[in-house]
């Protein structure tokens, strides 16, 4: 008998035919090693959190730059000494507008480093990406704070942005790949706690370190952790599975019974799509295939929510950043008004995970959508300062929030595993567009004009989110032949293939019956049922003039007649139905007789 945190014996080629969830779920909701694998993964939360917002605060410009006298919020108490980035480089009011680059390095860095991170996780493995980009950060933290010049801490930060993407996006997609599906309406909570912690971490330790440099070196503290990731931090079991990495995968049920102290029987967790060259009792040995970039050119539905998703990711960015950057302006004490926005996150993450605990992942985020919608469209009928203004602002704000938990965890599991990473990546760099252009609305003069934009954009993510496939209580998709593209994408594909076949096929009608029309011998009519054939209608429909003409001409040749007899054997063998059973194969959409067994900040 097995011991009670052993697997129970299983042929070995079991492993290469298993559903990473079922393996997940057996581990249980809570499964300690989970949560463990969890926890770590979750680091790069705070530690992303932490560095975006640290440059607001140290990046100060001088005391005698302040913009209003009677602005208490923007000058520096010179009883306490602070060293700014401004004071210790020498950046006086003319140049004070050269701080604005140390967060646009970093989210240059960000914006050209993400697509090939998440491509490389999805080619090489998530842990090796993950640990490289976290140690990458505390050694380009340690620089920075070092940085003997402005110049210099501005590369350090490019390269900062550059890594810490990385952790973000992967960091991300292993939170999610790493717990069953029973707590990822859970985790959204929980990464929204860690986030807003690594934000009140910074203003609390502003309080009592006035040097920039000690304070940006902080951020290694938690860094210095990830040093027994090494020996810690396990690969994905999607990734592992999904490539065919048997040893690993092992490895990896062996450790987390042993942690988790439950007996796993191995056949309750192979996979329900079965591919061609496997049977149910035979699984093929060999792994899948990897993708590439191009794959999701290759798919039409597949492109099409890529390209959904980073328009949705645009609009939650840009309304993000808007309500953030601009909610000095709610109140005419500034810093009530950053304060409220800020802390707004955490009932909008427990909101999230109400929502998301009873109803699926495409219902939550068009139903924050709307919301979000609907509260910035109310904020143009009531004036800018007012009360109304400010709490139809901190709505939006935590509907903006629940967004931001039910959209990415979407995206993530309607993404096939072999380009989940990638898809990912795609989908939050072309979204940092929505940030880098959100500093700039101010530029547009009349207030109701910006809301009327930011409005109207939203409005739109409503209508692209209703694409999506619901995702919720469906196993992760290891492939494209496992992706769901939902039934109005799909049914979009069709038309527009129709569409575009169908001037061609008419065409080859006009094309038909010319011939039909001139012919006077068998040879003629031949001629034309071939050409029907070739451009006739789906359901194999002959045209009724055409079935006139071809009656006619049989009956002035012999009734007898083998071209005749062919013709209405092909006839017959056209108008039966098709009874040939379908299935999937690996490369190609799933078919509709099918079971659908498809599946943050």
């Amino acid at each position: 008998m097995a011991s009670k945190h052993q697997m129970i014996a299983t042929p070995m080629e079991y492993m290469y035919n298993l559903d990473a969830d079922k393996v997940l779920e057996r581990f249980g909701k809570y499964g300690r090693y989970q949560m463990i694998v969890y926890l770590m993964a979750a680091l790069n939360f705070f530690i992303f959190s932490y560095k975006t917002t640290v440059i607001s605060l140290i990046a100060e410009p001088q005391p005698n730059c302040t913009l209003h006298a009677n602005d208490s919020s923007l000058s520096l108490n010179d009883s306490r000494h602070y060293v700014t980035l401004a004071t210790d480089f020498g950046i006086d009011c003319e140049d004070k507008h050269l701080l604005e680059h140390a967060n646009g390095a970093f989210m240059l860095g960000n914006f050209l480093f993400t697509a090939l991170a998440t491509y490389s996780a999805d080619r090489f493995g998530r842990r090796p990406i993950f640990l490289l980009s976290l140690w990458s950060i505390v050694v380009l933290s340690v620089a920075c704070a070092f940085a003997p010049s402005y110049e210099w801490f501005l590369f350090f930060r490019f390269f900062s942005g550059a890594f810490g993407a990385s952790i973000t996006v992967v960091g991300f997609v292993l939170t999610v790949e790493s717990v069953a599906a029973s707590f990822r309406s859970v985790q959204v909570l929980v990464n929204s706690l860690i986030w807003v912690a690594g934000i009140l971490s910074v203003g609390v330790l502003h309080l009592f370190i006035f040097n920039w440099r000690l304070l940006y070196l902080c951020v290694v503290a938690p860094g210095l952790f990830s040093v027994v990731y090494f020996w810690l931090f396990p690969e994905s079991i999607h990734w592992l599975i999904a490539n065919g990495k048997t040893k690993g995968v092992k490895r990896y049920i062996s450790r987390a019974s042993r942690v988790n102290n439950v007996t796993l029987n191995l056949h309750s967790c192979q996979s329900d799509i079965v591919a061609p060259d496997q049977t149910p009792h035979h699984p093929s040995k060999a792994p899948r295939a990897k993708r590439n970039f191009l794959d999701l050119f290759r798919m039409p539905t597949l492109l099409l929510h890529l390209a959904l998703n980073c328009y949705i990711f645009i609009v939650l960015n840009f309304v993000y950043w808007v309500l953030t950057l601009y909610s000095v302006k709610l109140h005419e004490q500034r810093m009530i008004g950053f304060f409220l926005s800020a802390v707004v996150e955490v009932p909008a993450g427990i909101l999230a995970m109400l929502l998301l605990f009873c109803c699926g992942r495409r219902t939550v985020t068009v139903v924050s959508l709307f919301g979000q919608t609907v509260s910035l469209g109310l904020t143009i009928l009531v004036p800018q300062g007012s009360t109304s203004n400010l709490l139809l602002s901190l709505v939006a704000k935590v509907f903006n929030g629940v967004s931001w938990a039910s959209e990415p965890l979407l995206l993530s599991e309607m993404a096939p595993t072999t380009v989940r990473n990638m898809m990912y990546g795609i989908v939050a760099t072309v979204g940092e567009i929505g940030s880098v252009f959100a500093p700039y609305l101010d530029r547009i003069g009349d207030e109701n004009v910006q809301k009327i934009v930011v409005t109207a954009m939203s409005v739109l993510a409503i209508l692209f989110a209703l694409v999506a496939p619901e995702t919720s209580g469906r196993a992760l998709p290891q492939d494209l032949a496992d992706f769901d593209a939902g039934p109005f994408a799909a049914f979009l594909c069709r038309t527009l293939k129709r569409w575009r076949s169908g001037g061609d096929t008419k065409k080859r009608r006009r094309k038909s019956n010319a011939l039909v029309e001139e012919g006077s011998s068998g040879e003629r009519t031949a001629l034309a049922v071939e050409a029907e054939d070739d451009g006739g209608d789906e359901d194999g429909a002959v045209p009724a003039a055409e079935q006139r003409q071809r009656q006619q001409t049989n009956n002035d040749d012999d009734d007898a007649s083998p071209t005749g007899q062919a013709i209405a054997g092909d006839e017959a063998v056209e108008q039966q139905p098709h009874t040939q059973p379908k299935m999937v194969t690996e490369g190609s959409g799933r078919s509709e007789p099918t079971a659908n067994t498809a599946a943050h900040h």
